[in-house]
């Protein structure tokens, strides 16, 4: 019977029937002086759409002229971008808010400017609670062009196909070059300031620029080099891929071949398929592969 399911899983699988992309749903929730339906917002918002690696890419304005969303808002997404270029509408609820959303296992993208001047950061438990990557609070540096400078850690995943990243006239990025205790910076502007940064907690990075491109205004990232890429590896990566079995950052034929071999397995184990954490691999954890299959492919 095992052989069976086996043959025809497999089958199905690589022959006729594809199984469902398991691309990550996004909210950009971040603070802007204007509606959802601008550039600031739906330029981002395309530019990841087009990717191909997102199933949905939503927009919740959460200065003053927007709200700040509940955590069962948020948990319908696996990762959330938020960044400011006005006060937070609530700093302190919204700063409360992701970090029970990053405790419940949704990950965080953070970028200018709420993690550059104090008055355009979150507050709450996310200062408190040292959910941080880059500390803000010095300020910001612009004015000087500046482009992708050293990249510290080549082979993480935000790095994947970023070869050109040019800031633009304004190039705004956080003054401080502090990071939280057991932050890992990952690629530096060519000043030296944090372009790329992630967090001890596999669910935070930050990023070191302001995510509107030049699309939308003159002075801002040139559309033309890879901040896309940027923003869409750090999303992807601190979504996470639930069927990793193989721990390289997709769910792929690898992860499926790994479940197939365990198939059957049962307590007491160990059963390296067993995604649900039930104990045994079964019908239920190739489920959980199946959906998630592709996710994290660029």
């Amino acid at each position: 019977m095992r052989t069976r399911i086996m043959v025809s899983i497999t089958a199905a699988c690589l022959l006729g029937a594809p199984p469902a992309w398991g691309q990550p749903r996004v909210v950009i929730a971040a603070a802007a002086n204007t509606n959802p339906a601008n550039c600031r917002f739906t330029d981002i918002q395309a530019k990841l759409m087009a990717t191909g690696r997102f199933s949905a890419v939503d927009i919740i304005n959460t200065s003053s002229r927007g709200r700040t969303p509940s955590l069962a808002e948020l948990q319908v997404y696996d990762a959330v971008l938020t960044w400011s270029n006005v006060v937070y509408g609530n700093p302190t609820a919204m700063g409360e808010v992701l970090a029970d959303y990053v405790d419940a296992g949704g990950g965080v993208v953070l970028a200018v400017f709420a993690n550059a001047p104090s008055g355009l950061r979150l507050g709450g438990r996310w200062i408190s609670g040292g959910y941080e990557v880059i500390i803000g609070g010095s300020g910001q540096t612009q004015g000087t062009r500046q482009f992708l400078g050293t990249v510290v850690v080549p082979s993480h995943p935000i790095m994947n196909g970023v070869t050109t990243f040019d800031g633009g006239s304004s190039s705004f990025r956080p003054t401080a070059t502090v990071l939280e205790p057991g932050s890992t910076e990952i690629a530096q502007w060519d000043d030296g300031r944090t372009l790329v940064a992630v967090g001890r907690n596999p669910k935070r990075a930050d990023l070191g620029f302001y995510p509107p491109s030049s699309v939308c205004a003159t002075g801002l990232w040139d559309s033309r080099t890879d901040g896309y890429k940027l923003l869409a590896n750090a999303l992807v990566f601190v979504a996470g891929c639930p069927g990793d079995l193989d721990g390289d950052g997709d769910t792929d034929l690898a992860d499926l071949g790994i479940l197939l071999a365990d198939f059957g397995c049962t307590a007491p184990g160990p059963c390296p398929g067993d995604l649900d954490n039930d104990g045994d691999t079964d019908l239920a954890d190739l489920g959980i592969l199946l959906a998630d299959f592709g996710c994290g492919a660029p």
